[in-house]
């Protein structure tokens, strides 16, 4: 621990790197308190201490924050108790370990991806529209890719907001006008059993019925395929999206990555649910099988979902059954099938993108300067320039 005669005449220089230079003043404690600035740090931590294994340079003691950088010496240090209990000499033994350096200020860094632009895009029949996806995010150097904030990505929100003529699904494609700014917003939920189902409230359990979880409900009656077996039931929350923000701690030597991707989609007409309770409503030409078109069995023309909701017949005859012992031997009792989604008016080639672009930007401690700051991207394809091109608005702020 620190003598009296230490704390009172001797103390020691502290030097706190500015923006300016280094400020340098010498200190001394109060010898009746163990911690003078009561920041969780004693007095002897504040002198003598490590970071990274290595001997560091004296803290304030008379500040908790040394270097203002909203986390406390006790917080960026720790005491090392069985140390303090025997050290008689301050000026050879290390009385604290600190986990980030609490002489040099982490950075607070906001990352707010704010507007993308559809430049040019496909000319799809004349109508000026462009069948994408997009996918921004953001790692922190330390994260294997794609860290753990995923950013914003196609959604249905996305998509109707700008009156998009296109069934758009996660991971899927919205068909816009060229022109289409796309505002990214806060964060919205999608549900369990059917992405394109959003709430903005990512607090609330929404009713849908359990075989189309589309549709919302308070009763069961109000489900349309109750002969299958349909209820309604609250939907588990599956994605809550976290909005168009994410905020990072820095500290020296470590950076941010902003990447993503937007694709350009061969061309395709909006392609509609054939018969059933939605009969009309767009549906999804690349991933028919997570839409809202019905499937009807092979035989008896049922609605279903899987083959064993179908009648079961005889081997080759019309005669109902339910196992082999229902038929005349050597016949068999075969499971029809339920057939594939039918979704009509699809005029596309198979599903592919024609067009992707590319985006990448790295971010260091060293070289984010503290403010707010717009980072501007134009992406363009580089396999065939002015195609397919896009306007990325992207905030970062600094504190």
């Amino acid at each position: 621990m620190l003598t009296d005669h230490f704390e009172v005449l001797v103390g020691w220089t502290v030097r706190v790197p500015t923006e300016d230079g280094i400020d340098v003043f010498h200190v001394l404690t109060n010898p009746n308190k163990a911690d003078t600035d009561g920041d969780g740090l004693e007095d002897g931590g504040e002198y003598k201490h490590t970071f990274n294994g290595s001997p560091a340079p004296p803290t304030d003691p008379n500040d908790f924050d040394s270097d203002s950088d909203g986390k406390t010496d006790g917080q960026e240090c720790s005491n090392q108790a069985a140390v303090l209990a025997g050290c008689t000499n301050p000026t050879t033994q290390s009385l604290a370990t600190c986990s980030s350096d609490p002489l040099v200020a982490d950075k607070k860094v906001t990352i707010r991806y704010t507007q993308l632009t559809v430049d040019r895009g496909n000319d799809e029949v004349g109508a000026n529209t462009v069948d994408m996806s997009w996918r921004f995010q953001a790692q922190h150097s330390t994260e294997d890719y794609p860290g753990a904030w995923y950013g914003v990505r196609t959604d249905r929100a996305a998509c109707v907001a700008i009156g998009a003529d296109a069934w758009c699904y996660q991971g899927g494609y919205c068909s816009v006008p060229e022109g289409t700014d796309f505002v990214f917003q806060g964060p919205h939920c999608q549900y369990l059993g059917d992405p394109r189902v959003t709430n903005l409230d990512c607090g609330t359990l929404v009713g849908h019925c359990s075989l189309f979880s589309f549709i919302q409900c308070t009763a069961d009656s109000q489900c349309p395929f109750n002969f299958l077996g349909e209820t309604c039931a609250g939907r588990v929350r599956d994605d809550c999206l976290g909005g168009n923000e994410v905020v990072f701690t820095l500290k020296p030597g470590e950076g941010i990555l902003l990447n993503g991707e937007a694709s350009q989609y061969n061309d395709c007409i909006g392609a509609e649910c054939a018969g059933g309770p939605y009969a009309g409503d767009l549906c999804d030409p690349f991933n028919v099988e997570a839409t809202c078109c019905p499937r009807y069995c092979d035989e008896g023309g049922a609605l279903c979902r899987l083959d064993s909701e179908c009648p079961r017949y005889c081997t080759g005859t019309t005669d109902a059954c339910t196992d082999d012992g229902d038929c005349t031997d050597p016949d068999t009792c075969d499971q029809t099938t339920c057939g594939a989604p039918v979704c009509t008016g699809i005029n596309c080639e198979s599903p592919f993108a024609d067009n992707h672009v590319i985006y990448t930007k790295s971010l260091s401690y060293e070289t984010l300067q503290f403010g707010f700051s717009v980072e501007v991207a134009r992406l363009t394809d580089a396999n065939d320039a002015q195609q397919f091109s896009l306007t990325l608005i992207v905030e970062i702020i600094v504190e």
